[in-house]
């Protein structure tokens, strides 16, 4: 693998067989996958990335350059595993063992266990920086990987080989590189998709959330608690320790009016309200680290394929955090889409061929659309404080203690184990 500013021109680099355009988790776990695929993994691939390149050393992981943390599902865990990538990942991984669903101020909780169901864990939470450096250590071993930095895909023109991909890098001419399948996997903003005339299906949820490491008094013990509250759902995900300070990840899920106001708080007052939110289940909120705020809402493309073309992440669909989905589900579909990549290959078929691509979307579409249409109906019922949807609410908490097969159903889904 190289990694570098930008193409050695004396080089003569052309053409690729794969043309990835972004670097972060969704870019690298493809790689990742590619490179464990017996087939797939002797294609040329290029990652293309518009940052500067990605520093993986200790330094970088011990600073606060980026608080987020990704939740990933017991299924997600055995794939990554797969991938030879969970043994050195597991030491930074909170398991999940218990989720705790309550909401504030009337009846009705629930607890759900990986003891319940035999499971090793529910899930794990790993700091997004963590994650970085395990799947950027796995495409070390992709021998024909090369990464660019500071380059910005300028035009992606389809042509009977596959794509034209012109690229420009700062201070340098355009070139123009002949990929044969070219993957979006840039986010959900994605100039590509929209210059290509992708269209998307939005829904705009007027929420943002508010993420951020906290420290608390009393330990997580593997608990993870979901709390819908006046102002919003929230989240507190188990973190690793931090030499003797017991941690948290937090996704506060609050109004888009509410979280513009919400940013100028001071510490004091961030820790005062969320006390008051969640109680003292993990005793008394000690710091509240850097805040990230995102805006939330459903986006899905019309297309997630053309020939020689798939969007994968949230170039494909941007998903609501309340259920922590987005991530598992997009590992699911890297699984499928190489899975039908090296298939294609052992029957002599170009990367390129449509019927690959084909194939992928059919296997998908059923989990995506089930994971898209139960976290839109979450949203819908518990980011609401109508008295019509109060009551479902409460008896939908009730019905999961009280029906057996809801709460299995409930718990396979989550732990990406169904």
């Amino acid at each position: 693998m190289t990694s570098t500013d930008m193409l050695d021109r004396d080089k003569n680099f052309r053409s690729v067989d794969v043309l990835i355009v972004g670097s972060g988790l969704i870019g690298s776990s493809l790689v990742c996958a590619l490179s464990s695929a017996m087939g797939a993994k002797n294609l040329s691939v290029l990652v293309v990335e518009a940052g500067p390149a990605r520093d993986i050393s200790k330094a970088e992981l011990d600073s606060e350059r980026d608080a987020r943390s990704t939740a990933l599902s017991f299924g997600s865990s055995q794939i990554l595993e797969r991938l030879g990538l969970w043994k050195g990942l597991s030491r930074f991984a909170a398991p999940i063992h218990e989720i705790f669903v309550s909401d504030q101020g009337r009846f009705g909780a629930t607890r759900l266990t990986s003891a319940e169901y035999k499971l090793d864990a529910l899930g794990y939470v790993v700091e997004n920086k963590n994650l970085l450096s395990a799947l950027y250590e796995g495409m070390q071993s992709h021998k024909k990987l090369n990464i660019v930095n500071n380059t910005r895909v300028i035009k992606v023109v389809p042509n009977s080989d596959g794509m034209e991909v012109q690229l420009k890098e700062a201070q340098q001419d355009t070139q123009k590189i002949q990929a044969r399948l070219v993957v979006l996997a840039e986010g959900g903003q994605s100039k590509i998709a929209t210059e290509l005339g992708i269209k998307r299906r939005r829904v705009d949820y007027n929420q943002h959330a508010i993420i951020a490491n906290i420290t608390t008094e009393k330990a997580h013990c593997g608990i993870a608690y979901e709390r819908f509250s006046e102002s919003g759902p929230i989240a507190l995900l188990p973190l690793a320790p931090l030499g003797e300070e017991y941690r948290a990840s937090l996704v506060w899920t609050v109004t888009s009016a509410a979280a513009a106001a919400m940013v100028n708080w001071t510490e004091p007052l961030l820790l005062e309200k969320l006390q008051q939110n969640i109680g003292q289940r993990l005793g008394q909120i000690k710091t509240f680290g850097k805040r990230d705020v995102y805006p939330l809402s459903l986006s899905v493309v019309e297309e997630q394929i053309r020939p020689s073309l798939v969007l994968l992440g949230n170039a494909a669909h941007t998903i609501h955090p309340v259920a922590g989905q987005g991530m598992n589900l997009s590992l699911r579909d890297i699984e499928a889409l190489v899975f039908c990549i090296d298939r294609g290959l052992k029957k002599d078929l170009r990367i390129n061929d449509f019927s690959i691509l084909q194939e992928y979307v059919m296997r998908r579409d059923d989990d995506q659309n089930q994971v898209i249409n139960f976290t839109h109906r979450l949203v819908e019922l518990f980011s609401s404080s109508s008295l019509a949807k109060v009551l479902p609410r409460k008896l939908g908490l009730l019905t999961l203690d009280l029906f057996p097969a809801l709460r299995r159903e409930l718990v396979m889904r989550a732990s990406g184990s169904r």
